[in-house]
């Protein structure tokens, strides 16, 4: 399969660049220009230097599948809300309307578990169904991707997916999120402060995500002029407090886990379990 690739840089995007040309696929991948690889990539890539609203249609011909992982503000990074609204929303969407109209018949999206904001209190195991309520310009921004990518799959006719990942951590991840900043800790021997750790949350490890999105362009079931949309999680829920001890655990660090030395965000969400399909 020759996929074309947004994102194939961020850290989800150079994990499921890696698995797709260990598969066999040819990827042709858009990046921003002076932007690397969060971890190191064994393979031939075709590189396309350019932002999502200059990406000429020329080059999205003969492809296969569109891979849309690329996203503005993904936390810990911060975004403004009409930098956030017009890279999510308005050059996504234009861009998966230049695939379609390329003639590649697999649209892949990634969306975000932050789409159903406050909403994912008020479940068990939130389905993909469930209403959205974002807050904050990225969350409220693939939310508004969401909605405008469905009317495009009954507009057009088109096969389009959208994936919704909940928390995943690995490899190339940003230093400021969870995982890296405990393993460092650990390693370096020192402490590390963090919340009670009562939230509830579903871990998985990135790579296993990025096979969720390959698996998912392998899929043939899915009807044309209807979005498809699914969470993507490991089924497991576990507090942050059993997560961080049990990587605490595993690399033997020598440090203290200070647990409820920082406080809970104000709005913590502290639930937040995806129901899988």
């Amino acid at each position: 399969m020759r996929i074309f690739l947004t994102g194939g840089t961020g850290f989800l995007g150079a994990h499921f660049l890696q698995q797709a040309l260990l598969r066999g696929h040819e990827v042709t991948a858009l990046r921003r220009l002076g932007s690397s690889p969060r971890i190191p990539i064994a393979g031939s890539v075709e590189w396309i230097d350019s932002e999502l609203h200059q990406v000429p249609i020329e080059l999205l011909r003969g492809c296969d599948a569109f891979v849309h992982l690329a996203a503005q503000g993904v936390s810990p990074q911060k975004t403004d809300w009409t930098t956030a609204f017009e890279v999510n929303v308005a050059h996504s969407i234009a861009l998966v309307e230049r695939a379609l109209r390329a003639g590649i018949s697999r649209i892949l999206c990634c969306g975000s578990c932050m789409e159903y904001g406050s909403e994912a209190e008020k479940f068990e195991q939130i389905p993909a169904s469930a209403p959205l309520n974002p807050s904050g310009p990225y969350a409220s921004s693939k939310a508004a991707f969401t909605l405008a990518l469905t009317a495009l799959a009954i507009e057009t006719k088109a096969i389009i997916s959208l994936l919704r990942p909940f928390h995943f951590y690995g490899e190339g991840q940003h230093q400021a999120n969870l995982w890296p900043s405990l393993r460092s800790a650990a390693l370096s021997g020192q402490d590390f402060a963090m919340t009670a750790g009562e939230q509830m949350r579903d871990f998985s490890s990135v790579e296993d995500v990025a096979q969720a999105f390959l698996d998912e362009l392998q899929r043939s079931d899915h009807e044309s002029g209807r979005i498809h949309i699914a969470n993507v999680g490991s089924g497991i829920a576990i507090s942050l407090a059993d997560f961080s001890k049990s990587w605490w655990s595993n690399w033997n660090a020598s440090g203290k886990l200070l647990l409820g030395v920082l406080p809970y965000r104000e709005h913590e969400v502290m639930r937040f379990i995806p129901k899988l399909s």
